[in-house]
């Protein structure tokens, strides 16, 4: 499962895509999801992100 909240942070960070693949294991492509997300929703801050809202941003759409 990809770990939205460690990509975000460090997106925030302002990590390049190549750190980011690395440190957190994902995909340039959850990487360009999460710098879209930041910028509509204007986050500077983890501190202002809930876990309802990552849940929101990012569904889980694996099949039960």
């Amino acid at each position: 499962m990809v770990k939205y909240r460690q990509i975000m942070e460090l997106v925030l960070q302002e990590h390049s895509y190549a750190e980011i693949t690395q440190i957190a294991g994902c995909s340039r492509r959850d990487i360009a999801r999460v710098r879209q997300i930041v910028s509509e929703h204007e986050i500077t801050s983890m501190s202002a992100v809930t876990r309802q809202q990552l849940a929101q941003w990012f569904p889980d759409s694996r099949k039960r």
